[in-house]
């Protein structure tokens, strides 16, 4: 089974490849949300690169968030572009489960990625014989996801506000260290994979985003508009 994975949430994208349980390819690079420029030639080289087409493929993962409002937008149109000829089936993926797989070997891990105005996008998952269950996952005031995440022994804690929070707890958290804090496409894939494997996958048409807040554009505008 080849499967192609999209994440395109942060300012970091990435694209993976893999057949059946096989890495075939990862491209990853800070692109500070240029993805709309880069995010197609890549996939044509990922592709091309192991001799296939998108019609080889047999599944598509993408991350529908939280992350960037723009990026997300990105990797859903350009699914949806992907697969409106070739109706591949498609596997909408948390972009914090894609984080939270670089540390499966930890029992539990805590992601809190920058919501800004003092909230995180925050996923406490627990990885027990190989095996991912989402405990919680929602947006936060920084304080509370501390106090959520502190509930569990021996927990790691990663994201890309860790400065910030070793600041503001003197909690004993494990941190992740910052070489990991990098969305994988090949990660994605397998999540993909799984929830494949548990009928979850749908088509291009039902893919929705996961924004878990408006955008600040959204906000100004109602703003504007309040009392009109």
């Amino acid at each position: 089974m080849r499967i192609l994975g999209i994440d395109t949430s942060t300012r970091t994208m990435s694209i993976g490849l893999i057949e059946d349980d096989k890495i075939l390819g990862e491209i990853n690079f800070f692109s500070n949300m240029d993805h709309s420029e880069r995010l197609i030639a890549n996939i044509s080289f990922l592709l091309s690169s192991n001799n296939l087409t998108i019609k080889d493929l047999d599944l598509i993962g993408v991350a529908v968030g939280p992350g960037s409002f723009t990026g997300i937008r990105i990797g859903l149109a350009t699914v949806m572009g992907l697969c409106e000829f070739s109706n591949i089936p498609v596997v909408p993926v948390s972009s914090l489960e894609v984080l939270a797989r670089n540390f499966s070997s930890s029992e539990y891990v805590a992601l809190a990625v920058d919501a800004k105005r003092d909230r995180v996008y925050g996923g406490i998952y627990s990885y027990k014989n190989g095996q991912a269950e989402k405990i919680v996952e929602d947006l936060y005031d920084i304080s509370e996801f501390l106090d959520l995440a502190s509930a569990y022994d021996k927990i790691v804690l990663a994201g890309d506000i860790n400065d910030q929070i070793k600041e503001r707890t003197t909690h004993d958290f494990v941190y992740g260290h910052d070489s990991n804090l990098i969305n994988r496409g090949s990660n994605l894939c397998f999540i993909a994979k799984r929830d494949f494997e548990k009928g979850l996958a749908l088509s291009h048409k039902a893919l929705k985003a996961n924004y878990m807040t408006r955008s600040q554009a959204q906000i100004d505008f109602e703003k504007k508009n309040e009392g009109k």
